[in-house]
This record gives C-alpha cells, structure tokens and sequence, in this order.
C-alpha cells in the first residue's frame, strides 16, 4: 500500500480529473507556477503548488485503464521539484520516503504505455533512485533556479 498525495480537495481533484485535456492543462499551470515560485525563493508556496501537480499526476496514473509513460514521467518530475522545494524548507529527511514511495508506485504498474525507446518503468524508478543522491539534488536544483520557464527533465524526453 502506498501513500496517497492529498494536496487537492477530492471535488477539485475530480474537476481537475475529469478528462484527459483538463488534467493536462491543470498539471502544466501548477508545475509552472511551482517552478516560478522555486525560483523566485518561495518554496513554500511552491511546495503547494507542485503537491497539487503531483497530486494529479498521480491520479490520472491510478485512474487510468493503460497507465501512460508521460503521467508516469509527470510524476517523477513533480516529485523531483517537490525534492528541491522540501531541501530549500529544511525536510531534507522527508526525500528518501518520497522518492521511495513514488518509485514503488510506479514499479507497481502494469506495463506503461507509449514509452519512448529505451525507455519504461524501470528507467524511471531508477531515476528516482539516482534523485535520493544530494549531488543529484543540487543538480536539478540549480537546473530549475536558472530555468526562467518550465522545462521537462533534459533526460526524460
């Protein structure tokens, strides 16, 4: 059993759910504003916002009939910038937990679809492994403190 983000309301979450286009305009508006917040130095409210991306993320995942590599991926980034938000509050403690519940929860998905070559579950759950490495951490920090607009993980693509 894994643990649930609960960052949305369930009505809003289910608003926010109830298609694929909904869900992938509401991902993108919370992810981009987390990530304006990061690096204006607003971790806190960043936090916030990203949770909210993770949070449906994480939804359209369990939801779905064929869970999709690029909800997959949207999980793994949500979770890397929620990384970098809790480092910058002082929760250094609470990564490892969150990288391993979120790599168990994608390493206990059926097969992803529409992955690209080379790349599946098992490419992502290790990424979440290499994320737990504060070297790692301070990469993707930098990364997205110099980033004037949302960018997708250069790797993950």
């Amino acid at each position: 059993m894994f643990l649930t983000p609960s960052f949305l309301e369930k009505e809003e979450l289910r608003l926010y759910c109830r298609d694929e286009q909904t869900a992938d305009i509401s991902w993108h508006s919370y992810v981009k504003a987390g990530a304006q917040l990061l690096k204006a130095g607003e971790a806190d409210a960043a936090f916030l916002e990203l949770g909210n991306g993770l949070h449906i993320a994480h939804r359209q995942l369990q939801t779905s009939n064929t869970p999709t590599w690029r909800w997959a991926m949207r999980l793994v980034e949500s979770t890397n910038m929620l990384v970098v938000a809790l480092n910058s509050l002082g929760y250094n403690e609470l990564v490892g937990p969150l990288l391993e519940n979120v790599r168990g929860q994608i390493s206990s998905l059926p097969v992803l679809h529409k992955c690209p070559k080379g790349k599946d579950a098992r490419w992502l759950c290790r990424w979440c492994e290499s994320m737990a490495c504060p070297r790692r951490q301070a990469q993707i920090a930098k990364m997205y403190e110099q980033n004037n607009k949302m960018k997708t993980m250069p790797m993950i693509h």
